[in-house]
C-alpha cells in the first residue's frame, strides 16, 4: 500500500513538473504598432516570457518569421505577437487595375483586370473586366499580376 501512494505521489509531481511553463525570449514591438504598419527589425526587440507548454505554435518566436510582414491588428509595444496579427504584404489592392494574364495549351491572352478585394500572394479572387463587366476568379502572383482561372 506504501509503494503504491508514493508511486502515485512521484507520477503526479513528474507531471506537474513537465508542464512547467518554458521560458522563452520573443520578439515584441518597442513601440505599438497599427493595422496596415510594416513590421521592421528596427522596431523589435526581445523579451523573456513564461509559455505554457504547447502555447509556442500560436505566437511568433523568431524575428525571421516577421521580415516583410504588416500588421493586421494593433501590436502593443512590449506584448508577444500572436501570428494571426500579422499578415504578408499586400499585392493587389481593391480598385486598382492589374495586369492579367490567361494561358492554355499555347494560347496566352493578356489584359488589365479590376480587383474586387485587397488580397496578397497565392488568394484567389474575384475581378471585374472594366471593358465588358465580366467578372472572373483570378490568382494573386506574388509581382502583384493576376493569373486568370476559368472553370
Amino acid at each position: 500500500m506504501m509503494i503504491l501512494r508514493f508511486t502515485a505521489v512521484m507520477f503526479l509531481a513528474s507531471t506537474a513538473m513537465a508542464e512547467q511553463p518554458a521560458v522563452r525570449m520573443l520578439p515584441v514591438p518597442q513601440v505599438t504598432l497599427y493595422p496596415g504598419d510594416a513590421i521592421t527589425m528596427a522596431v523589435l526587440t526581445a523579451k523573456k516570457f513564461r509559455m505554457p507548454v504547447g502555447s509556442e505554435a500560436s505566437y511568433v518566436i523568431s524575428e525571421g518569421q516577421l521580415e516583410g510582414k504588416f500588421a493586421r491588428r494593433t501590436l502593443i509595444a512590449g506584448r508577444p505577437i500572436v501570428l494571426t496579427a500579422v499578415r504578408n504584404a499586400e499585392s493587389v489592392k481593391q480598385g486598382k487595375p492589374a495586369f492579367a494574364t490567361y494561358a492554355e495549351d499555347g494560347l496566352v491572352i493578356t489584359g488589365s483586370l479590376v480587383p474586387l478585394q485587397t488580397a496578397e500572394a497565392g488568394q484567389t479572387i474575384q475581378a471585374r473586366n472594366a471593358e465588358t463587366g465580366l467578372v472572373v476568379q483570378a490568382e494573386v502572383q506574388a509581382d502583384g499580376t493576376l493569373r486568370i482561372n476559368l472553370p
